[in-house]
């Protein structure tokens, strides 16, 4: 869950809230709170290194992806070990 204290983030100069209320980014926003292009960011995408949601055109990318990312923390891979 995040935590109050680590839900705004700064990006040159700018200030970003990350929170539950803001559920998915568009990718212009999301690649400057990542201080990624725009193009890194459709590349992330499509690799799988971000997850992201299509509603019609655009891409989304969650809240929560975008708190994962800035946290540095690893994207879980799911495995299918049950087979």
């Amino acid at each position: 869950m995040l935590n109050p204290m680590d839900s705004v983030v700064a990006v040159n100069g700018r200030r970003y809230e990350v929170c539950p209320q803001h559920r998915a980014y568009r990718i212009p926003v999301a690649a400057e709170m990542l201080q990624l292009s725009r193009a890194s960011v459709y590349t992330m995408i499509r690799s799988g290194a971000i997850r992201a949601v299509k509603f019609g055109r655009d891409w989304r990318i969650p809240a929560i992806e975008i708190e994962r990312l800035l946290n540095g923390r690893p994207n879980p891979v799911e495995t299918d070990e049950a087979s």
